[in-house]
Order: structure tokens, then sequence, then C-alpha cells
């Protein structure tokens, strides 16, 4: 099967080209590196086929890039990629997550030695990603391994027994750690990709954060309403929980997508005393109160 992805990437594969996947992180990923770069395309919303018929050869095309998209890929070749995590989701549409996760590793299946693919440091598939490219891991200091890390706001890639500091984390909008390795990603990708320190670190400051993830669009007093609802999945709104000590009324619910994650945020809300109030709704309403025994 050809996709539109694939015809997408055949038609503009004289470009290079910059591929993000991962559970969870891709849009704000990808938003970021669109402060840089002109084309951006695929999962984000934009199909890779409505690119203008004529751009520039020397101009990168950045991709996000669902598992929808890479289960049907036969040539897509990014130059430069990232895996920003892997956990359980869309068991809908994928036989099981071993499915799942195998067909997210795709990304890198057609790299070259040149080529280069961003791993998070503690990537637990790591022996399974079968690839020519030159893996750099992000997150922490590895003595080593090259990788990417952050000390003192700034970013310092290691690289063929190399340190370079590429640039710095100004102050910005975005919250949390996983946002961190988000702008660390996107950064480190613009600079391998021959993009100037204050490029990147204009785009990280000026850098609004997307619709519907931890948005923050009413305050009633001291009460502020937070839209989340781009957590899908266990892992993205126990990441979310974690940002806030404050008493919390958690909106839960909605369809599953077969993921079953009600099980995994009810043992992490269990170590946590600030979940005052928990309002369930939609498809899964039963399946929370069985396993909460409300």
């Amino acid at each position: 099967k050809f996709s539109e992805f694939e015809i997408g990437y055949q038609l503009y594969s004289n470009c290079k080209r910059i591929g993000i996947t991962g559970t969870n992180g891709k849009s704000t990923t990808v938003s970021i590196l669109g402060m840089i770069y002109d084309n951006v395309v695929g999962n984000i919303g934009k199909p890779v086929t409505s690119l203008p018929d004529k751009i520039k050869y020397n101009d990168s095309i950045v991709t996000e890039v669902s598992s929808f998209q890479l289960r049907f890929i036969d040539k897509f070749r990014p130059n430069i990629c990232a895996i920003l995590n892997i956990t359980t989701d869309h068991m809908d549409y994928h036989k099981d997550f071993e499915d799942y996760k195998n067909t997210k590793l795709k990304i890198a299946m057609n790299q070259k030695e040149d080529d280069f693919i961003l791993l998070p440091y503690d990537f637990e598939f790591d022996n399974e990603l079968k690839c020519l490219s030159k893996k750099i891991y992000f997150g922490k200091k590895l003595s080593n391994k090259d990788c990417v890390y952050e000390e003192n706001n700034e970013v310092i890639l290691f690289l063929d027994n190399v340190e370079t500091k590429m640039f710095n984390i100004p102050d910005n909008k975005l919250i949390g750690y996983f946002n961190k390795m988000n702008i660390i990603v996107a950064g480190t990708i613009a600079y391998l990709d021959g993009k100037k320190r204050n490029l990147i670190e204009d785009a990280i400051k000026n850098f609004e954060p997307l619709e519907h993830r931890l948005e923050h669009f009413l305050s009633i007093g001291q009460t502020k309403f937070i839209n989340n609802s781009v957590s899908t999945n266990a892992d993205s709104c126990i990441s979310s929980i974690k940002l806030y000590n404050n008493p919390i009324i958690l909106i839960l619910g909605g369809v599953t997508k077969n993921n079953n994650p009600y099980e995994k945020i009810f043992n992490f809300i269990k170590s946590k005393n600030n979940i005052k109030k928990i309002l369930c709704y939609g498809d899964s309403v039963n399946e929370i109160l069985e396993i909460n025994k409300l």
C-alpha cells in the first residue's frame, strides 16, 4: 500500500527531511521547529503533498510522523529524526503494543550512516532499533555515548568525543520536564541542520504553547481552569498531574482507544493527596467507576 505520506515524500525526496515521532510531544516539538522552518507537514495537520510545486532544494522539510503514517512507509528517509517516547496508545488501531512499538521504530529503517536519530537517554527499546544512523541520546549526560543534555540552561552536545555548547534555553512559556525535552530535541535538530544559535533561541523564547495542552483558559477567583484535552493516554495524563501541587478537580473520561489507561492513572493518583474530586464522563464512565470502586 502507498499512503499520501509516502507519495509526498517521494515527490520531494531531493529535499532534506526531518521527522519527529513519539506517543507524546510530537506536535509541540514540530511546532517549535515551525518557528524556524517554512515547510512543516504531516500529522501536524498539513498533508505532505500540499507543499508548493517547487521549494528551494536546500530547504529542509519538517514532518510530524504518526504510527498511522509510518505503517505504510517504503522509502521515507529522514536525515534527522527523533523518537520522543513510546508508551501505550492507539490500541483501537494496532493489533497490540508490540505492533505499535515496531511501527514507531520504522522511522529509522531507511536512514544511512550520515543521518542522525535522537532518542531518550533511557530508551527501553534501543536494542530493538536497527538502524545505520548515528544515535544521539537526549536528557542526560552520558559518559560512553553521544548525547545532548542541559546544564544551567545551556544545551550541550557531546558528539564524537567533542563537547559543543549549542544554545541557551531562554525564558519561555512551556512548563514541565517533558516540554524541556521537547525544546532540547527541537533545538538540537535545528543545530544539526546548520541553524544559528540566535535563531534557535528566538524560536524557543517566542513560542506560544499549542491549544488544549496545559492551556490556562480561565480563572475564577483563585481557581484556574486548565484545558489539557489532548492528554489522551495514561502517561500524558500522569505527567501533567505531576506539575501541580495545588488541589485538583480532575475531569477524566472520553474514549479509551482500547488503551486501558485508568488502572495506571489511578495507581499514580493514590500517591497524590491533592486530587480532591474526579468528574467522569463519556464512554469510559463505567470503566472508571469499576477500577476506582466508586
